[in-house]
């Protein structure tokens, strides 16, 4: 679709794998080190493998036989050579899976202490989830926690 005289709106389909041997019970989970078991396997983040391995499945497309995944695949542009415009190639993801989270923090205080929040992937919004204190323990001043409140990267604060 185009939107005026320099931009274009694009509309894409992701063809899905339906094949048999691309049946959950066909997925292989192996270190992400780990080589492919064959030439046209990809190895993925899906959610029946634990979070350090990756998925593999006889396919290039996403599989409708997983619920979540997330599967990487290129999306290939083909220039428009009357525009002077080359071929470009965009890595994405079909990401269905949620993203994990990690805490650390000392099993026991009695004074301040440091709580790290780490997720398996960037996020647009650290913040959205905040631990929660139980409201048997001592008092907490969520005012004061948000004031110290420090993001270490795109995936921690």
């Amino acid at each position: 679709e185009q939107v005026n005289d320099k931009m274009y709106r694009f509309n894409f389909e992701i063809k899905f794998t339906n094949a048999s041997s691309a049946d959950p019970d066909n997925v292989q989970c192996l270190s992400p080190s780990a080589n492919l078991p064959t030439k046209n396997s990809t190895m993925f983040r899906c959610s029946k493998c634990p979070h350090s391995q990756r998925c593999t499945l006889p396919t290039t497309y996403p599989t409708l036989a997983l619920d979540h995944q997330e599967f990487p695949f290129a999306l290939v542009v083909h220039g428009i050579p009357a525009l002077g415009m080359n071929e470009t190639k965009f890595e994405v993801f079909f990401d269905t899976l949620w993203a994990a989270v990690a805490l650390e923090a000392p099993a026991y205080a009695q004074s301040p202490f440091f709580i790290t929040v780490v997720w398996s992937e960037p996020m647009e919004d650290l913040t959205a989830i905040k631990p929660m204190f139980d409201p048997s323990g001592p008092a907490v001043d969520q005012d004061l926690l948000q004031y110290n409140l420090t993001v270490l990267s795109p995936r921690s604060f």
